[in-house]
């Protein structure tokens, strides 16, 4: 998140359609929506619609080399903990649960200085005050990418956290899959070593495409139809993740309220590349963006393998000038909540919030809406 940096690295065989393990979790179900702090200009906390939600995110607390904490959330140094200490405020008046998130895609590295030895203990005291003061209800802890070497650090960071705070909640957000390869047993271990320590394991299983080598052009969060050329779905991650022993239960898989916009020659999905790229992507390419500036009935299409909707126009459309546009809707969301159900996961996050809010529409919540419906009723 954030600039949300994808990760390549390795997964499990394609997987069917049948359901991956034993869906008898008990377990409350989840549907969690990210509010970054820059949404708030054109989405205030007061228009969250929290009943569709059972938790909120705030994002993020920016960690410094040596363990303190930036919480402007990418505003200013006083707007920022008054709109993330409104947000707790307005979760728990609604009845829901607010998390603070920490890092983010672009952040790895203050994230490795301020988990290291040296910094560890000052960084885990600042963020567990935090979360006291503030009334949250836990931590969402973004590293991104997590690579090998990090493994260690991210592993003592979320023990320590989990020490001082038995009490609140613990997630984290994981890289979705490549399915062309399987999950190395350094991963694996590592993910059994801290699956225990969280309560949630969250999958961002969006931003899956782009001109890759030996890739063709893709859909940004398809929920099937990974192949050699494509290798990328929500369902192949998922089934990566249970392979190595991580509980269904415990897994929540990701929603897009924004899409991806490929440039020309490309005009669909499974097309040769050439010179085209996805030359835009999240909030430039929000769902409100999408149905604002590029959507007509002529250019909509649906790819019932991927269950993921698709626009392909003739020419190139919307400010960006795209000529091949995914994204998510009310139809592709539900096929995710009927997956997540078949297959006993726990929930869903959402990224973000404010992409799916229509301010001139009559519901201008409806897909946060459908979300709630695909995933909690």
């Amino acid at each position: 998140m954030l600039s949300r940096l994808t990760s390549l690295f390795a997964a499990a065989p394609l997987v069917a359609l049948q359901a991956l393990s034993n869906p008898a979790v008990a377990q409350e179900r989840w549907l969690a929506g990210f509010y970054p702090g820059w949404e708030y200009e054109f989405y205030p906390p007061e228009l969250i619609d929290f009943s569709s939600l059972t938790h909120v995110v705030m994002f993020s607390v920016v960690p410094e080399n040596d363990g303190s904490l930036d919480t402007s959330f990418f505003m200013d140094s006083m707007t920022g903990p008054r709109i993330a200490q409104e947000v707790a405020m307005r979760a728990r008046a609604a009845g829901r649960k607010a998390l603070l998130a920490v890092g983010g895609g672009g952040l790895v590295d203050r994230m490795r200085q301020a988990s290291n030895d040296a910094n560890r203990q000052r960084f885990v005291a600042n963020l567990v005050d935090l979360v006291r003061r503030w009334n949250y209800d836990g931590l969402d802890i973004d590293w991104e990418p997590i690579e090998p070497t990090d493994q260690a650090n991210l592993a003592a960071l979320a023990k320590a956290l989990r020490d001082q705070m038995p009490d609140k909640l613990l997630t984290i957000d994981l890289s979705w899959k490549n399915s062309n390869s399987s999950i190395e047993n350094q991963e694996a271990r590592f993910l059994m070593q801290i699956e225990p320590i969280f309560d949630r394991l969250n999958v961002m299983t969006y931003d899956m495409a782009d001109n890759w080598e030996d890739w063709l052009s893709w859909h940004n969060s398809p929920l099937y139809g990974d192949s050699n050329s494509t290798p990328a779905s929500v369902a192949s991650s998922i089934k990566a993740y249970i392979g190595v022993g991580i509980p269904a239960g415990k897994l929540g898989l990701g929603v897009a309220f924004y899409g991806s916009c490929w440039n020309a020659p490309v005009s669909a999905p499974r097309q040769a590349a050439g010179t085209a790229q996805v030359i835009a992507g999240d909030q430039d390419m929000s769902y409100r963006n999408i149905m604002t500036y590029y959507y007509d009935p002529s250019y909509a299409e649906y790819d019932t393998t991927a269950q993921a909707p698709y626009l392909s126009p003739s020419k190139e459309i919307g400010p960006f000038g795209c000529t091949f546009v995914s994204y998510e809707d009310e139809r592709s969301i539900a096929a995710k909540g009927e997956f997540a159900r078949q297959n006993g996961l726990g929930g869903a996050i959402i990224w973000s919030l404010g992409e799916g809010y229509m301010p001139t529409a009559t519901n201008p919540s409806g897909l946060l809406q459908a979300a709630r419906k695909a995933i909690l009723d």
